[in-house]
């Protein structure tokens, strides 16, 4: 019960420090279930690729993690190899971040 206070705790914490990404962050995760669920795709487009009309390396990185959440490993990597980089170095970050946070509380 105390780790999941702790996490809660994190989790506001880390929010109220980096309100504009985590609104951000929420904002794509929302229409990432809009897309789930329905054909309307309203997610935040490629300014690259809107101006020079080709790919960067983040193109495909809000479907390759739609296929991840379908446990759809092949089509993810296909989509955008360096997901699996960045989930990694995500969860690191993140669980780094947690043991600083609970370091402060003790």
């Amino acid at each position: 019960m105390a780790l999941l206070s702790s996490l809660n705790s994190f989790l506001r914490n880390l929010v109220r420090e980096n309100k504009i990404l985590a609104s951000v962050v929420l904002y794509e995760i929302i229409m990432t279930l809009v897309v789930m669920t329905t054909s309307l795709d309203l997610r935040i487009p490629c300014l690259f690729t809107l101006c020079f009309g080709m790919n960067c390396y983040g193109c495909g990185m809000s479907d390759a993690f739609l296929e991840l959440i379908k446990f759809n490993f092949t089509e993810a990597f296909r989509l955008n190899f360096l997901v699996y980089p960045f989930v990694i170095g995500a969860t690191y970050f993140l669980i780094i971040e947690f043991k600083k946070f609970r370091n402060t509380l003790q």
